[in-house]
């Protein structure tokens, strides 16, 4: 595996856009999924994601809660930039009643030009370290937002979700109550008993409507917070116990293997920009 560099910018405009940067690396990243959409710039190699495979010089998409994984094609060093964007974006660039909760994008873009768009929002970010956007920054990312949904259109590809099914009255419950106690030893058993299922019914019911085991869901979840935490300046040591890592070890090695990079390394490389 090899990563020769990252960068995070986060900025506190447009509800807190990202973009985090990731050159010559090879990195395999396993069964996750991100709160908002995820769109990124294949700038060198190929990238895939589940079944799917972004060339150099596509944009490759992940939706809201999307479970997907991803790997380098051939274990070939790729380049690649993504853009952290939040629904609500979304809503505003689109309207409310476009983006509902059925609302997903297509997970492969080849439009030059919605490519090239992206590149010069992504410079202009890396640039405002040194230089100011000037106000028309903003506008401009909603109207690339407005772009990629005509886009969609054009493509009549507004994919609405499938196979849904109705989800047990337990499972909203479950997933606040794993939240709410990230810091705590979790007992699958106890779990399961609160669904009044057995250890491996509740294993294989919360993955079918998750898609992910618990302890997947779990882990995920902590190491979201851990992100959380490291952003906000909190000690590496203090960061692992708040969401509940009492092996220092397993918690850089987990971090690493879902993030791309040590705490430390991601702490570092974070850059919060003022407007």
């Amino acid at each position: 595996m090899n990563i020769s560099k990252i960068e995070r910018i986060k900025l506190q405009s447009l509800d807190n856009l990202e973009l985090f940067s990731t050159y010559n690396s090879n990195q395999d990243f396993p069964l996750h999924y991100h709160e908002t959409f995820c769109i990124s710039s294949i700038e060198k190699g190929a990238f895939i994601e589940n079944d799917k495979i972004a060339l150099q010089n596509s944009l490759l998409i992940s939706n809201p809660l999307e479970i997907h994984k991803n790997s380098a094609f051939q274990n070939l060093d790729y380049s690649i930039k993504t853009l952290y964007i939040s629904k609500d974006i979304f809503k505003f660039a689109l309207g409310k009643n476009e983006v509902n909760d059925d609302f997903l994008l297509q997970n492969l873009i080849t439009d030059t030009f919605l490519f090239n768009k992206f590149n010069q929002l992504s410079n202009q970010i890396v640039a405002y370290k040194k230089n100011d956007f000037g106000d028309s920054f903003e506008n401009q990312f909603i109207r690339f937002i407005q772009e990629i949904g005509q886009y969609e259109s054009s493509k009549k590809n507004k994919t609405i979700a499938t196979n849904i099914t109705q989800t047990p009255t337990w499972l909203n419950d479950t997933k606040q109550y794993l939240i709410a106690n990230l810091d705590q030893k979790i007992s699958l058993e106890a779990l399961a008993n609160q669904t009044k299922l057995d250890k491996f019914q509740f294993i294989r019911a919360f993955k079918k409507y998750v898609g992910l085991t618990p302890f997947q869901y779990i882990l995920l979840s902590r190491i979201s917070l851990t992100k959380q935490l490291l952003q906000e300046g909190n000690s590496i040591t203090e960061t692992a116990l708040d969401a509940g890592f009492y092996d220092q070890s397993n918690f850089a090695n987990y971090f690493k293997n879902y993030v791309g990079v040590t705490p430390r390394n991601y702490q570092q490389s974070f850059n919060i920009l003022q407007d």
